[in-house]
């Protein structure tokens, strides 16, 4: 490698791309969570946050 190790943390600009992504992708979830029965909405609604809170804690 040219730095002589591995870079383990993406650069700035990959961030940004992979949060952009991550909403995007809530808020397609929310908008299906939206659509779908009022009878499943708390669980998906409790996946959605399980899932930003893991994504945030990985990062």
């Amino acid at each position: 490698f040219g730095n002589g190790g591995i870079d383990i943390l993406p650069s700035s600009g990959s961030l940004t791309i992979m949060l952009a992504n991550s909403l995007t992708l809530v808020r397609r979830f929310l908008k299906l969570a939206l659509l779908s029965c009022s009878h499943e909405l708390p669980l998906l609604l409790a996946l959605a946050l399980l899932l930003h809170f893991s994504w945030n804690c990985n990062l």
